[in-house]
């Protein structure tokens, strides 16, 4: 099919996409049938992925390259190349904004972020981007996007179904991000209390004003969490030590 897109180039297009379409998602969402009707197959990891490249290369338009890209990070995120995945999805991000299927490449690639969050004694790099990822699915996707008119209803029924719980789980995250990024403030609003004399210049003139900064950025990212009332402790205590 791929040979026949890129030799001739006035056969119906259409017919071929459509077909390679069928094939890509068939790879990226169900189990491939058996051989034989007995032995299982296996993906052939970089040679699918390669494939589906091609497919939304070829495929260049909103009607199949969207998809095809979608199926290209479906398959990535299972073969476990989240970077190939990632890729995949901020394309259908960046050149495709009005497609449908950026809700779900939004919420994709939170997750993503999610999963690399190691904890709010780390680097917040990822935590930041799924955060990120979060908001924004959670401001552009408040209502699911309108049916395509390359959707049939079905699909988009099951859509709307689908994007409903991503909503419901991007709140989640939201507030899981937040929570970790605050976490991350007090310690370390608390590294720079006990040790930041010993590399801080002016740290006498500075007093605990860096270590409260760091603690009300904790109360305003999260401020219902329990970092939050860790750091409202802190604030209290350190403002009361000013004082005397």
């Amino acid at each position: 099919l791929r040979l026949i897109a890129e030799a001739y180039t006035e056969y119906n297009f259409e017919k071929i996409a459509e077909s390679l379409m069928r094939v890509a998602e068939r790879l990226a969402r169900e189990k491939l049938p058996r051989k034989w009707g007995l032995v299982p197959r296996f993906r052939s990891g970089n040679q699918d992925r390669i494939r589906m490249d091609q497919i939304a290369n070829l495929a260049r338009g909103p009607k199949f390259a969207p998809r095809a890209l979608m199926a290209l990070a479906e398959i990535a995120k299972k073969d476990g190349k989240e970077d190939e995945a990632v890729d995949a999805l901020e394309r259908i991000v960046n050149l495709y904004p009005e497609n449908y299927l950026c809700e779900e490449a939004y919420f994709l690639l939170a997750k993503i972020y999610e999963g690399r969050v190691s904890g709010p004694s780390y680097d917040q790099g990822s935590t930041l981007k799924a955060l990120n990822f979060y908001e924004d699915y959670i401001i552009l996707f408040s209502t699911s996007p309108p049916r395509s008119k390359h959707e049939s209803a079905e699909d988009y029924q099951a859509r709307l179904a689908e994007s409903k719980i991503r909503r419901s789980l991007a709140e989640k995250g939201r507030r899981k991000m937040r929570e970790t990024l605050a976490a991350s403030k007090v310690e370390v609003g608390k590294f720079v209390e006990k040790y930041g004399k010993y590399y801080m210049i002016h740290w006498r003139e500075l007093g605990n004003r860096p270590a409260l900064q760091f603690y009300n950025e904790a109360i305003t990212t999260a401020p219902e969490s329990e970092a939050a009332r860790v750091a409202e402790r802190k604030v209290a205590e350190l403002k009361g030590s000013d004082e005397k």
